[in-house]
Order: structure tokens, then C-alpha cells, then sequence
């Protein structure tokens, strides 16, 4: 029996436009220095991917797959809730070819990026060393609040907690026209009732980032020229 969650509504005042998605990716593309693509990922894997900020602590190197069908791969444990580390848990695969540019960026990272071990964790602090150490979740939501404070204000900012980032990737995905079973399983939600709030937000939005139409023309268009899919991604001409 499904338990209520009507009472519950997604402020379409507290998701991410379209021009604020470019703004934050102009904020980060003026800056070449490690931390602040390690502050960038935090904001793709937040508002471009869905994930919530323990899963952004505890994603590692090898959780990005970029071979067949380009997916980061949420494994059960880092979604378990620390208040409750007994709880089940589910894995997950969330799409990363639903929008061809967040592909691109992250095909970069993990070239840029390939030194790291595979156990190391995506975020992470370069202060200390170069490898540096993992990002406790606070740094993680306080890198997030300091970079929109930055980019987009301050009163929007406050508007927009790290978690709206997840809000924002969902309603952007039902825009775009992905089913509403799709977006459940990306975002894994327990229920689909909870996808279905999100569709009250996205009459607001005028124009998705990637209609699905065109995001799945530019994947098979990158496979019909011949792109070999490596583990590196898809930038391997045969």
C-alpha cells in the first residue's frame, strides 16, 4: 500500500533554469585549476545526474563507465542512510548519454583524470596532496552553495540547496520526454508515484537542456561514425 506523499510538491521556483545551467558552466569553464573541476563534477553529478550528496561522497573512479551504454553506476552502499546503515539498499544505473554534453565533459574528466586509482573517490580534497582526500558531505554541499552564490547570487543561491540540484535533474528529464519509468529508475525513486510530483514542475520549464529525441540522435550518430566505445569513452575513430 502506497503511504502519502500528496502532501509533498516541488517548488518550480527552486529548480535550475536553462540559463542558469549555462551560467554555472561559463562560471566553471573561465578556470583551469584542479579544484575547481572537482567543484564542477559536484554540480554535474548533483543537477545534471541526480544524485544526492552521499552518493556524490561515496562515488569512486571506477562507478563511471563510459564502455557500452555510458552509465555512473550507484552501488548499494553509498545509498544506504548512515541513521540507518542496516536499511537494503538498491543499486542503480543513471544514463549519462541523456545529455550528449555532460557526456563529452565527463569522457574529459576521466582522460584528465586517468591517474587515479580506481577505488579513488571522484570528489575529493586537493589541498593536502595531489590525490588528495575525500570530501565530507558538509564541504561537499558548502563547495556547491559557494560556487551558485558566485555564479548566480546570493538570493538565488539560497534558494537552491544541493539537493534542488537532484530536484532540477529530475523535472529537466520528464521535460525532455523521458517516460516517467525511466526517470524513476535513474533517479531510484522507491516509488513511481514520487517521479509523477516532479510532473506538476515541468510545465514551468520551456525548453529541456536535451530533448530525448535529439539526445539519442547525437549517441547513435557518435556510433554510426564509427566511435569506438573504450573505457576511456567515445573518442576512438576507427
Amino acid at each position: 500500500m502506497y503511504c502519502g506523499f500528496e502532501p509533498y510538491q516541488i517548488d518550480p521556483y527552486r529548480i535550475l533554469t536553462i540559463p542558469e545551467y549555462h551560467l554555472m558552466f561559463k562560471f566553471y569553464a573561465g578556470s583551469r585549476r584542479r579544484v575547481d573541476t572537482i567543484n564542477e563534477m559536484i554540480f554535474r553529478l548533483s543537477a545534471c545526474c541526480g544524485l544526492r550528496c552521499k552518493e556524490i561522497q561515496g562515488l569512486e573512479m571506477r562507478d563511471i563507465i563510459l564502455s557500452g551504454v555510458p552509465h555512473i553506476f550507484i552501488r548499494p552502499e553509498i545509498t544506504k542512510k548512515p541513521s540507518n546503515p542496516d536499511s537494503k539498499a538498491r543499486w542503480r544505473r543513471v544514463p549519462l548519454h541523456w545529455d550528449p554534453e555532460n557526456l563529452e565533459w565527463f569522457t574529459r574528466f576521466m582522460t584528465d583524470f586517468s591517474m587515479l586509482p580506481k577505488n579513488h573517490r571522484v570528489v575529493y580534497s586537493t589541498y593536502v596532496t595531489k590525490l588528495g582526500n575525500p570530501l565530507e558531505r558538509k564541504m561537499i554541499a558548502s563547495r556547491w552553495n559557494n560556487n551558485l552564490r558566485s555564479a548566480l547570487g546570493p538570493e538565488r543561491a539560497d534558494l537552491l540547496s544541493i539537493h534542488k540540484g537532484r530536484h532540477s535533474f529530475v523535472s529537466h528529464a520528464l521535460a525532455a520526454g523521458r517516460s516517467v519509468v525511466e526517470v524513476r529508475d535513474a533517479a531510484g525513486h522507491k516509488s513511481i508515484d514520487v517521479t509523477n510530483i516532479y510532473a506538476r514542475a515541468v510545465t514551468t520549464i520551456a525548453r529541456p537542456l536535451f530533448s530525448h529525441e535529439d539526445a539519442d540522435a547525437i549517441y547513435t550518430e557518435k556510433q554510426r561514425k564509427g566511435y569506438v566505445k573504450t573505457s576511456d569513452g567515445f573518442f576512438c575513430v576507427e
